[in-house]
Order: structure tokens, then sequence, then C-alpha cells
């Protein structure tokens, strides 16, 4: 599929696959496949990369990673079906790592923030800030939205892998450190 890397696959309603990271010149990629693997089209998004993809309840997709332009900046991309952006919002330095659409349409991110704490954060379905959170030092790998309408992130707590349960406003309900490692 050409120079660059795939940092995160999902399959898409339609049996395909949605992939995105970066392509050969260094600029964020969204690249859709057939169920065969095969490219049936790609787009890409500016100097950087996405780190994380999920196919939207109207079948476009969100992105989120980081952009370049002198230092790291996290950003969300929402697309259409055919990978045409709509909409796209930075959120100051860092690199969102994960991205999930939530039950009331809006999305969550963690991730890391410029100060190289992890950070979990929450959007409206337009990719307004609705709230932010740093989870102290380390940073959010993966983020998922619980039965109960809080958030589960794995990553690491300085040297640690970390579990952290929130409420649905991001506040901490509790923390576990699981040894040595990284929960990417």
């Amino acid at each position: 599929l050409g120079e660059g890397s795939g940092w995160s696959v999902q399959q898409t309603v339609d049996g395909g696959f949605i992939v995105t990271g970066r392509d050969g010149d260094f600029d964020g990629l969204l690249l859709k496949t057939d169920g065969q693997g095969n490219e049936q089209r790609r787009k890409t998004f500016g100097e950087g990369w996405g780190n994380s993809v999920q196919q939207t309840v109207d079948e476009g997709f969100i992105v989120t990673g980081e952009y370049f332009d002198g230092s790291y900046h996290t950003f969300l991309l929402k697309t259409d079906a055919q990978g045409n952006e709509q909409w796209r919002k930075t959120f100051g330095e860092g690199s969102g790592k994960s991205v999930q659409q939530t039950v009331d349409s809006g999305f969550v991110v963690t991730g890391i923030d410029g100060e190289i704490d992890g950070l979990l954060l929450k959007t409206d379905g337009q990719g307004n800030e609705q709230w932010r959170k740093t989870l102290g030092e380390g940073s959010g790998w993966s983020v998922q939205q619980t039965v109960d309408g809080g958030f589960i992130v794995t990553g690491e707590d300085v040297n640690n892998v970390l579990l952290l349960k929130t409420d649905g406003q991001g506040n901490e309900q509790w923390r576990k450190t699981l040894g040595e490692g990284s929960g990417w």
C-alpha cells in the first residue's frame, strides 16, 4: 500500500477496512480498502499522523493523532464516508492516541497533553471541547466508554501499566497500576 506507517485499523460496515497512520511524505493518512485489502481510496491531511480511527454512526470516520507546525498538537478530524474532511479541531500541544464515539454522539480522546501528562478529553458531535482531564504523569493509549456511561483508560503511569476508571464527566473513580510496562 505504499510507503508510510499504519497505526490503527478497524473493519468498516461494508466489510472493508479503514487505516490511519502516515504516508511516505510524513503526512497524516486515511486509507480505505475492500474486504481483501485492495485500496479503494487514500486521503492525506497535512504534516503529522493519525494514531486512531473509528467508523462513526453516520458511516464517516473520526481520527485522532498529532500534527506538526513547529510543535506537536492533538487533533480530531471528522470525515464523511468517502474520507472527505467535514471538520477538524485542535486541542493544544500533545498527541491524541485513541478516539471513540460516545453514546451521546460525541467523542472521547485519550493521549498526552503538552506537559507529558495523560489526557482525557470529551467533545460534542462537532468536536467542541466539553471537558478535559489530566491523568497525571504518563499517557493514555486506549479509551472505551463503559456500560455505566463512564470511561476506562489504559496507558502508562511513569513506568507502570495504568488502568483508570472515570465517571461520565471524566472524574477519577479508581486507578490501578499493574507493574512495569506500557499499556499500549
